[in-house]
């Protein structure tokens, strides 16, 4: 590992972010939308690097906050590399840099062995724009030789020429040479002779003719005479691709290509040298399908070895993917906008390496999201995706929505309450997935269901509830439990004459249980979603929907609206829309006034939910302005209404 931390203070967006590093890691995906600072962490390391061995001053100072005097930039660099390698009688040269760096980095070079194997390099910039250093010239040009930068930014990719990659070959295989300059020329010279056999003559006519003329040279250093000897070798300057020239392809292609080569250079080369890279790749995913993306992936993590360190700015989900699936050992960093800065969370993907093959890209697009909403199925997506809803609700737009299906298992791996991505969030539950009754002598007795979800039941919830113990919030919530543990050990009873329950107890006890989830972001229908979308306060509204809807079920749909208890014709028309809980056996949907087991719609995602709101809206909503359609839904939609508030204050 070339890199063991690196800290930017006051640079650009960047408030302040300390990365750190371990042994296995040696790649390190930052992931964002665009605009969150992705850029200025980059370029907060190329800023660094300009100006390790040379001068390069910008205005980089934080300048939103007005106290801010200066900008930092701290590097440690991990020398322990270069253990093995200067025991290589060729390193001799190595051996006399090294003793430069100061004593408590490196010691006892005369036995070949390192000391203390880090170092750390900061750079300090003022308003004024004064750079400092902690370490003096010769320390950072020693450390910019050993621990070189190469950028690869597929925006300014030279995509036909390709000449940045002689310059990395020439930078990584060149090292240290044996021999002096002149040295070089005599070898060249004697070479040429003995193959060519004009070449004499002709070197020395130019020779005269340079002479008589008074014309020199800018020489080559022997470093950059070492890149246009690799041309020679190779027999051309010039890269084709299965015999074509480069213009004939995509940028895409070309890109491809391009990174792929660089990067196997820079890995394969640098362990044979006494280099160890950094490399900033920003965005590879432009111009790549997803089929590409995922073989650069591949050539990447095939390639890395511990002697490079690489940095990937991505805003791809399947970039992502493609690291957890391809490599375990990965730090991933996610960044975002708040107050102003840049503010970064790393992701415990600890959570993710023992299932990271049945991840998907729906999971990891979560990862760049601001706001998470996750469902369980089907309906509730129709729902809060709905087109007219987020028209009264605008802030919806703002949400990812996440539908788990009811899979409890790959949800830990999006929700960060477990990866600690730092992304505000909500979940919706049904009230079975909270409470579960169960049938015993006639009546329902309650216990709070096992679900991994429940936060009336998870572990890692108990656990975070006891930093908070002495709060307000938490003596709220330890009188709510009080109360919900009484209410829970109550019979409850079922009266199939009216398909639903009617004890005051029943409505105490999903009350008491939606405070209490409320407080761990989870929002819980007191029925299912169905109970949601049909209540008492719209059944007869619905009735009207239903008889222009669904015209073939107009029977049943006007036994049911000739019903007058307000209270059964909903739990009939929740029955029939298949939304059931524990307390609701499918086959009450009252046999002896409907005389049959069938429902009016077959299946969840037959569109009847986005149709429903749409028809409503239109009807109830369209002449009014935002507040009164808010305040129009609300009357009919209460419960609903408040998951939507929820929601709005999550924002």
């Amino acid at each position: 590992m070339s890199i063991k931390s690196i800290k930017i203070t006051n640079f650009k967006s960047i408030e302040r972010i300390e990365l750190n590093f371990n042994d296995e890691n040696s790649i390190s995906c930052f992931l964002g939308k665009n605009g969150v600072g992705k850029t200025n962490v980059f370029a907060a390391i190329k800023y660094f690097y300009l100006n390790l061995d040379d001068l390069y001053i910008d205005n980089v100072v934080d300048s939103i906050n007005p106290y801010n005097s200066s900008c930092e930039i701290s590097i440690v660099y991990d020398l322990s590399a270069f253990v093995s390698k200067i025991n290589n009688k060729y390193n001799e040269e190595l051996i006399e840099e090294l003793k430069a760096l100061p004593k408590d980095c490196v010691f006892s070079l005369k036995y070949k062995k390192l000391g203390v194997s880090k170092i750390k390099l900061t750079l300090k910039q003022d308003k004024n724009g004064k750079i400092t250093w902690n370490q003096n010239f010769k320390v950072r040009k020693i450390i910019a030789k050993l621990f070189p930068l190469y950028i690869i930014n597929t925006r300014k990719l030279d995509l036909i020429t390709w000449d940045k990659i002689w310059d990395t070959i020439n930078d990584l295989a060149s090292d240290y040479p044996k021999v002096s300059d002149e040295e070089v020329i005599d070898i060249l010279d004697t070479a040429f002779k003995s193959i060519y056999n004009k070449y004499e003559n002709g070197k020395n006519f130019v020779e005269k003719l340079f002479s008589d003329n008074q014309i020199a040279l800018d020489k080559y250093h022997n470093v950059q005479r070492f890149k246009y000897m690799f041309m020679t070798i190779f027999g051309g300057k010039d890269f084709l691709n299965d015999g074509k020239s480069l213009d004939f392809y995509s940028d895409g292609t070309n890109s491809f290509l391009y990174i792929k080569l660089l990067f196997s250079i820079i890995c394969h080369i640098s362990s044979l040298s006494c280099k160890s890279p950094l490399i900033l790749l920003d965005e590879p995913e432009i111009g790549l399908h997803e089929a590409k993306i995922e073989e650069l992936i591949d050539v990447i993590s095939s390639n890395i070895n511990k002697n490079v360190f690489v940095m990937i700015n991505t805003h791809s989900p399947k970039i992502v993917l493609e690291l957890i699936v391809n490599k375990q050992n990965i730090n991933i960093y996610r960044l975002f906008f708040k107050k102003l800065h840049t503010q970064i969370k790393k992701l415990d993907i600890n959570w993710l390496r023992s299932l990271r093959h049945i991840i998907t890209t729906k999971e990891t697009a979560c990862y760049f999201s601001d706001y998470l909403l996750f469902v369980e199925g089907e309906s509730e997506y129709q729902v809060f995706k709905n087109k007219s809803l987020h028209r009264v609700f605008p802030y919806l737009s703002k949400i990812h929505i996440y539908p788990y299906d009811s899979n409890n298992a790959i949800i830990k791996y999006v929700c960060p309450l477990y990866i600690n991505i730092g992304i505000p969030y909500v979940t919706i539950l049904d009230i079975d997935k909270i409470i579960k009754f169960n049938k015993a002598g006639g009546v329902y007795k309650a216990c709070t269901a096992s679900e991994e979800l429940n936060p009336l039941k998870s572990l890692k919830i108990a656990k975070k509830e006891k930093m908070r113990y002495f709060s307000p919030k938490r003596d709220t919530q330890k009188s709510l439990q009080a109360e919900f543990k009484q209410l829970i050990n109550k019979d409850y009873s079922y009266k199939s004459s009216c398909n639903y329950v009617d004890v005051i107890h029943y409505q105490m006890l999903i009350s008491v249980a939606k405070k209490l989830c409320a407080y761990n972001n989870v929002s819980v229908n007191s029925t299912t979603i169905e109970g949601l979308l049909i209540t008492p306060e719209n059944v007869d509204v619905f009735i009207d929907f239903c008889l222009e809807k669904f015209s073939k079920k107009q029977q049943t749909i006007l036994k049911i609206k000739n019903i007058s208890d307000i209270k059964e014709k909903t739990a009939l028309l929740r029955l029939f829309f298949l939304g059931y809980l524990d307390l609701c056996n499918k086959n009450l949907v009252s046999q002896s006034i409907f005389n049959t087991k069938q429902t009016i719609i077959e299946t969840k995602a037959d569109g009847w939910v986005g149709d429903w709101l749409d028809w409503f809206i239109a009807k109830k909503c369209s002449q009014s302005n935002n507040d009164q359609a808010q305040s129009i839904f609300k009357n009919y939609f209460p419960e609903l209404f408040d998951t939507l508030q929820m929601i709005k204050y999550m924002i």
